[in-house]
């Protein structure tokens, strides 16, 4: 249907905007719409930006988050990408329900050590009974 390849680094602006891999196909109606705005760009003697290629993605019905940006971190994810740190406020499931508490530090992959309010000891926990107040739901 198209005479022209999109050039690859627009083409992968236009499949990472879309939330596809680069080495994925990409969907007919996201590279008509590409040429639809790149004519529209010739005619006006501009080049086409990467916020052009990220509405084309938008315009295309693929601006909704991915499954993978819908996710909630988990606390270690966070602390791993130095988004948290100790002393940070958090909450636990504990037996009476939730229970605020103030992380202490993270055990591998699985388990955290926390603080409980009103409680002089500290607990190890497995990390998905903890969450970040914030991301509660």
């Amino acid at each position: 249907m198209f005479f022209r390849e999109i050039p690859t680094e627009h083409a992968n602006m236009l499949k990472r905007s879309i939330g596809l891999m680069e080495t994925d196909d990409m969907p007919p109606k996201a590279e008509q719409r590409y040429w639809e705005t790149k004519r529209c760009c010739d005619r006006i003697g501009v080049e086409l930006l990467p916020n052009d290629i990220a509405q084309v993605a938008v315009a295309c019905g693929y601006g909704k988050p991915t499954k993978k940006e819908n996710e909630v971190p988990t606390v270690v994810q966070l602390w791993r990408k130095k988004q948290i740190k100790a002393g940070h406020p958090v909450i636990v499931q504990w037996l009476d329900g939730e229970r605020e508490a103030t992380l202490k530090q993270v055990v591998g992959a699985t388990e955290v050590v926390v603080l409980l309010d009103g409680d002089p000891e500290e607990r190890t926990v497995a990390v998905e009974r903890v969450v970040v107040p914030a991301m509660a739901v």
